[in-house]
């Protein structure tokens, strides 16, 4: 029964069978494969410290009974190198697998079987820490031996065949893995059945390739077939067909198809903590899955709160100083980062830095992740100059682990270009966006890489203010964009911004207006949720329209921008009364002056409400209002209005401050236009008396 619970990956029924067992065993000697067999069950559930426990006092009691070199003690000291691995503890892992592998090796052979299964374990390990070469090493061992004594049909020799390329993908050796993957999907399929898990993993892992390689299309249909093959075969909660629905929402999420993705993932979520439990790391993984792909939707409060709630359970299962604890950490930084909280995902980031230091084994892909985002913050901050230093020690360190090809060296190398262009390094930056372009062409890759170094390409020559190159380049990656991605993908949205700015510089009105429609269009068609970007390509939009003096159409665009920004933002967040404010400059420009008075006193009470009455931004917007007033000739409210600033000044600068002064003539000149010229003389006298007194 425990073997059929197993079979079906119910792991938790597999461990109340095992307890049982244990528990209704009357004899006093310990059954050591029934230990083996349970801590290999929690180890599945991932309770690593249960099965560390039980996998102590197993070898413990192995080496009690004197059975130092025996094949009970070497699978056990096999089995707890594969906990600590799933803990984090590559080198504790690597140490006790290497001693374990000879014992195999003199009682079982080299070739067999059981022995080959430990090598490409440890190989495995070597792979969880980016030691490509070692692991490539001994996944080339375990399949030449398997081929040559097994054939090339055997699982084994599949599965090592797979191994190997996974790790030349990951290199990013895509043409040698996808021919290793392509033939053995073959044989798999015609040895072992279109459904066997080894065939259904060799199609997920092709399917890895096509989306490293941009293809994002091909990608999302090899995984909807392995997730198709999972369920009828397997059934919804088996492990395999979870995996394919993370897999696929992954894929959706890449494509920018989020309510597909968001589908997937809270589907894989919901069953996982039925089937496995909340603390498990695949329920922790689709957790977090889910809160990014929220995170893409703009839905930032959604996605914060859901990675608060994993963050929680990764430090009462794994504890604080755990990789998978600050990796989910560091993805609630890039949250903090899209809501434009910089001090609170700088801050998240330097603790990682230091607690991932203080790990038992160093997690470099995280330090190097974590740095990699702390350059974009510095941009957002405009410290350009460390930003700039941290963006070359990024990819020094990428390049010099993964190679200089490799896609998270380009990706930084596309980061450290977008420094260098708002430094006005225009120069660097064409360079750093074109070395990206070129590598990515010579791998016959267009992926999201890909697509921003052309858009940010376009933004360069836009800077550079060569209109005529960033309008035909951001045509061409437009259409890129829209082919591969869809023109609800933030590349699609971005490149629209960048060249729809170009457009206005040409004063190109005609090329201006059909991208426009395509903007307007896309948000009603594709735009599921708001996001920044959205917003910042209709600000754009309105922009040019007020530069070209339309100012009906400007107001139309503001008005839609204001309501995307109330809903993503809130009312009160600084960039909706920015918005607020310049909508009621293009109200006045229209001649909205009903709309426009209404707009400008919001922004005053806002103003009172969050920044304080006399705070100087307040006191400036009422004065800028009074000048509003003042056109139109509407002298009682200016009067008013004028009077009230004059009395903040009075009390926050004193009588005899110059602004207090000034406000207090021009208070004098309103009463006069109004015909009260004893109250504008008796105003006149006190300002020339406070002049004598002033310092100034």
């Amino acid at each position: 029964m425990a073997l059929f619970h197993d079979k079906l990956g119910h792991w938790n029924s597999k461990r109340q069978i095992l307890q049982q067992i244990l528990e209704i065993d009357e004899t006093d000697e310990m059954d050591v494969p029934l230990i083996i067999n349970l801590a290999q069950t929690y180890r599945q559930l991932g309770r690593y410290a249960v099965a560390e426990t039980l996998q102590d006092e197993a070898i413990a009691e192995l080496l009690e009974q004197e059975k130092e070199d025996g094949l009970d003690l070497y699978d056990c000291m096999a089995d707890l190198a594969m906990t600590y691995k799933e803990q984090g503890r590559f080198e504790e892992a690597v140490d006790l697998l290497s001693r374990a592998i000879p014992g195999f090796k003199r009682l079982l052979g080299s070739e067999n079987p059981s022995t080959l299964s430990k090598v490409s374990n440890l190989g495995t390990i070597y792979q969880a820490q980016y030691r490509w070469e070692e692991a490539a090493a001994l996944f080339i061992e375990v399949k030449d031996t398997c081929h040559s004594i097994l054939g090339e049909r055997h699982p084994f020799s599949l599965t090592s065949t797979n191994n190997l390329a996974n790790v030349y993908s990951a290199q990013g050796r895509w043409e040698e893995a996808e021919i290793m993957l392509d033939k053995t999907l073959s044989i798999a399929a015609d040895a072992l059945g279109p459904q066997n898990p080894i065939t259904i993993r060799t199609q997920r892992a092709l399917a890895n390739l096509y989306s490293k390689k941009g293809q994002f299309t091909r990608a999302a249909k090899a995984f909807e077939n392995t997730l198709s093959g999972s369920e009828e075969e397997f059934g919804d909660d088996y492990p395999e067909t979870i995996e394919a629905r993370k897999y696929l929402g992954d894929m959706y999420h890449q494509l920018g198809l989020y309510e597909k993705a968001e589908t997937l993932h809270s589907n894989a979520l919901k069953t996982l903590e039925l089937v496995r439990g909340i603390d498990h790391p695949s329920t922790i993984s689709a957790a977090n899955s889910l809160a990014l792909t929220y995170k893409e939707q703009g839905r930032l409060r959604d996605a914060e709160q859901i990675q608060q709630k994993t963050i929680q359970r990764c430090d009462s299962t794994f504890g604080p100083l755990h990789y998978m604890t600050l990796h989910v950490q560091l993805d609630l930084a890039a949250i903090f980062m899209d809501q434009e909280r910089f001090e609170e995902a700088e801050k998240l980031i330097e603790r990682i830095v230091l607690h991932e230091a203080q790990l038992h084994d160093r997690d470099q892909s995280l330090r190097v992740d974590a740095l990699a985002k702390l350059v974009t913050i510095y941009r957002c901050q405009h410290k350009f100059e460390e930003a700039e230093k941290l963006g070359i020690e990024v990819i020094k360190t990428r390049a010099a682990f993964q190679g200089d090809e490799h896609p998270l060296v380009l990706e930084s190398k596309n980061n450290l270009g977008s420094v260098l262009m708002e430094m006005g390094k225009l120069s660097n930056a064409t360079n750093l966006f074109t070395n990206v372009i070129n590598a990515k062409e010579a791998q016959g890759i267009r992926d999201p890489v890909y697509l921003t170094s052309k858009y940010c390409l376009v933004a360069t020559y836009a800077a550079a203010e060569k209109w005529v190159d960033a309008v035909e380049l951001g045509i061409e990656v437009l259409e890129m964009a829209e082919r591969a991605l869809g023109t609800g993908h933030p590349a699609w949205i971005r490149a629209a911004d960048h060249v729809l700015f170009a457009y206005g510089n040409l004063k190109d009105v005609s090329g201006f207006e059909k991208l426009k429609g395509q903007v307007v269009e896309a948000k009603k068609a594709t735009w599921k949720e708001i996001s920044l970007d959205q917003i910042h390509v209709f600000d754009t939009i309105s922009s040019v329209l007020a530069e070209q003096e339309r100012w009906s159409d400007a107001q139309e665009i503001e008005e839609q921008k204001l309501d995307m920004l109330r809903e993503l933002q809130g009312e009160d967040h600084s960039n909706t009364i920015a918005c607020i404010t310049l909508l009621a400059w293009i109200c006045e420009e229209n001649g909205q002056w009903t709309k426009a008075e209404k707009l400008k006193l919001e922004v005053i009470d806002k103003n009172r409400s969050i920044l304080g009455p006399d705070h100087e931004d307040t006191v400036q917007y009422m004065e800028d209002t009074v000048t509003f007033y003042t056109r139109l000739g509407d002298l009682e409210k200016a009067e008013k209005l004028t009077l009230e600033v004059m009395e903040i000044r009075q009390r926050a600068l004193g009588n005899i401050h110059p602004e207090t002064i000034r406000t207090m003539d021009f208070l004098a000149n309103v009463m006069t236009a109004r015909g009260k010229h004893t109250e504008a003389q008796g105003m006149k006298e006190a300002c020339h008396l406070l002049k004598l007194e002033s310092p100034s």
